[in-house]
């Protein structure tokens, strides 16, 4: 049987549901409660439209919000992308655009940026907002769709059922892009596997 990198989640949660997993502060979460949470973020995107191979932006904080929505996007088949939340909003745009990133998994800290990545081209059309609890609270751009806690919260706690392979994406990590425009690295969801360059004209579920 094939090891997946959210497979190492699922073990700890059936394991050791009880250890902590993450911490953020004086907040924590359990491996059970990530492997649920998780399980209901992933149902959502599926819901709203990511299919596998979907590429799935983290526009976000380090905080348990980004472990939770990190988990999400892989189990929902798709392939996670790290926007640097201290990047200017023309780069973070340039990347959404270079891999096709049309979901974001944001926080409600970060809406006063959500117009600037439109306005710069960014393909964005949906806002997962983990941090809020109802989405007609949030005030997002009107070319967007919205899902915050209650419509994660409803979902199913275990995770759908992909059909995802270990040669399939599991992230794209961009460059600095120091000595020219951000590269993206790419890595399959087999665990230590070698990572590739990223080239958008291939298949979105091979290396």
């Amino acid at each position: 049987m094939q090891r997946l990198l959210h497979d190492l989640l699922d073990n700890s949660a059936a394991a050791v549901p009880d250890q902590v997993a993450v911490v953020d502060g004086d907040a924590s979460i359990t491996y059970a409660d990530l492997a649920e949470r998780s399980s209901r973020v992933a149902n959502a995107l599926r819901d709203a439209g990511v299919s596998r191979g979907d590429r799935v932006g983290l526009y976000l904080d380090k905080s348990i919000e980004s472990v939770v929505g990190l988990y999400g996007a892989m189990r929902a088949g798709a392939v996670y992308v790290p926007l640097d939340p201290q990047a200017p909003a023309a780069r973070l745009a340039y990347i959404a655009g270079n891999c096709d990133i049309r979901t974001l998994v944001t926080s409600v800290c970060k809406q006063e940026q959500w117009p600037e990545l439109l306005a710069e081209g960014a393909p964005v059309e949906s806002l997962f907002v983990l941090d809020a609890a109802q989405s007609h609270e949030v005030d997002a751009p009107s070319a967007t769709r919205v899902f915050a806690n209650d419509a994660v919260s409803t979902q199913p706690a275990s995770a759908p059922k992909v059909g995802v392979i270990d040669l399939d994406l599991a992230y794209i990590l961009y460059t600095s892009g120091s000595t020219g425009e951000p590269k993206g690295v790419t890595q399959c969801r087999r665990p230590a596997e070698t990572a590739g360059l990223y080239q958008p004209d291939r298949p979105p579920h091979l290396l």
